[in-house]
């Protein structure tokens, strides 16, 4: 199985350099998952190896070897994935060099890449496949047939401004938010404390969050919510991706 090879390649969330502080929506933009990638890089008829070490919804991070003709800022690049020599996705996403950094006492260059092709072949590219089944687009959480991590823990949503809490059963998680069913329900935009697991070898995890859907459960039991995840910081957004990690190992072991 494809996605196999990429969920090998997965290490972890991390918040990416914050600036300005974001509000909570734009906080979710810094969110990158570490990870060790083998990719060809095409800058015009030249070619070579490099490894993506992070990946966004907005961007990637190269890792390459001191070349002849390295890529400059603003250089147009294709970045291409084909594990094992299988494609995944489309396999030449197209890319701007934001900025470069060699990495102190070692032969390597670092280069921070934003998306820039036009939206099919990004819809269809090996990074979007990665980021859709890492939840970064939460939205196809919340769809029970787009799900592709299944994992039935208990949950519970506390409301942040007052109310009894929720208890309910987790469907689905992705680093975006979550999917999942409560007896009692709650309307679209209520702010909520999650808690939920421990999980295997995991602590349990807490993380605000706010509900952007709600509708009945087809199984009769109760409602579905699918919850968007808010202010990020480090302890947890670590502890998330652990989570996400763990759970798509197993799937795809």
């Amino acid at each position: 199985m494809v996605f196999k090879h990429l969920v090998q390649g997965l290490k972890g969330l991390v918040l990416g350099r914050q600036g300005a502080l974001p509000g909570l929506e734009d906080r979710r933009q810094l969110v990158r998952m570490r990870c060790d990638y083998p990719v060809i890089v095409k800058l015009g008829e030249a070619m070579f190896a490099a490894r993506v070490t992070d990946i966004s919804s907005q961007g990637l991070r190269l890792v390459v070897p001191e070349v002849e003709r390295p890529p400059r800022k603003d250089s147009l690049v294709l970045v291409s994935y084909r594990p094992g020599g299988v494609p995944t996705g489309r396999q030449r996403l197209r890319c701007r060099v934001i900025w470069t950094r060699r990495q102190r006492n070692r032969a390597l260059v670092e280069f921070g890449l934003a998306y820039d092709d036009n939206q099919e072949n990004l819809k269809f590219s090996w990074a979007q496949v990665l980021l859709q089944e890492l939840g970064f687009d939460d939205r196809r959480l919340y769809r029970r047939r787009a799900l592709r991590v299944d994992l039935q823990l208990p949950v519970v949503l506390r409301p942040l401004e007052g109310g009894a809490d929720r208890p309910g059963e987790l469907l689905n998680l992705g680093v975006g938010g979550l999917l999942c069913r409560t007896a009692e329900e709650l309307s679209p935009g209520t702010l909520v404390r999650v808690s939920l697991g421990p999980y295997r070898k995991l602590p349990a995890l807490a993380i605000n969050g706010r509900v952007v859907s709600n509708r009945p459960d087809p199984d009769g039991v109760g409602d579905r919510h699918g919850i968007r995840f808010l202010g990020y910081e480090t302890p947890e957004i670590k502890l998330l991706g652990s989570y996400v990690i763990e759970t798509l190992r197993e799937r795809y072991a």
